[in-house]
């Protein structure tokens, strides 16, 4: 059994005169994070994923602030490819990983556009900061992927801080 998780980055600030690939994350979406951290912390041998992230400023934070709450850090593997990657180009790059479990924190349209394809769904929106967790039988087959879960984890009441 093959496990993806798609992470799409938290929200970000829109600066002018900055470029996009070097935005960074708002107030609010490194709040966000402590909240996605609770999610990924109660998976089964989280070190045993292989992290890809987009090498855009925001989503490095992304998984960094989200990481830095792990007790031990799966290997992760900064990567050109998954920015302004296209649905094409991010399918391409996941048939090329040899990873059985893997976790991509990148960008919209391509990470729900990815997820619609394995599974065959069509999910409408996925906000920033949303989770996707497919699992797959054995290739990275269109539409044989199953959903474990789909969460936004700051409107997910099991994530969120109730104080």
């Amino acid at each position: 059994m093959r496990e993806l998780i798609l992470v799409r980055h938290a929200k970000s600030d829109w600066p002018s005169g900055v470029e996009d690939k070097e935005r960074t994350l708002s107030d609010r979406g490194v709040r966000d994070c402590q909240n996605a951290a609770r999610y990924f912390i109660g998976l089964e041998e989280l070190n045993n994923f292989e992290v890809h992230v987009s090498a855009a400023a925001r989503t490095v934070q992304t998984w960094r602030e989200v990481s830095k709450f792990f007790a031990e850090q799966p290997n992760v593997v900064m990567s050109e490819e998954i920015y302004e990657a296209s649905l094409d180009g991010l399918s391409t790059y996941l048939s090329s990983q040899s990873a059985k479990r893997l976790i991509f924190v990148g960008h919209n349209p391509s990470l729900a556009l990815l997820g619609e394809r394995l599974t065959g769904e069509s999910i409408g929106k996925f906000p920033t900061l949303s989770i996707w967790h497919l699992q797959v039988p054995k290739q990275w087959a269109f539409g044989s992927a199953t959903t474990v879960n789909r969460l936004v984890p700051r409107e997910d009441p099991n994530l969120t801080d109730s104080d």
